[in-house]
C-alpha cells in the first residue's frame, strides 16, 4: 500500500493482516517491534486486536 493511498478516516481499525500489508513486515516482526517499543501498540476490543489507521500512518511517515 502506497502512502498516496492513505486518505482514510484516522480512527479506522486495522487488523494484523492490514497492518502487515501497509508496513511490509511479518506478524512476528511487528510484535517484536511492539515489544521493543519501536512500533505502535495494538488495542484490544474483546477478542479483537487492532491498530488505529492514523497510528500506522504516523509510523510510516517517520521513514519518509
Amino acid at each position: 500500500m502506497q502512502l498516496q493511498e492513505l486518505n482514510t478516516h484516522p480512527l479506522k481499525r486495522l487488523n494484523i493482516k492490514q497492518v502487515q500489508e501497509m508496513v511490509g513486515l511479518k506478524k512476528s516482526a511487528i510484535y517484536q517491534k511492539v515489544k521493543e517499543e519501536k512500533f505502535p501498540k495494538p488495542h484490544k476490543d474483546g477478542r479483537s486486536t487492532f491498530w488505529f489507521y492514523q497510528d500506522i500512518v504516523n509510523y510510516l511517515l517517520q521513514f519518509k
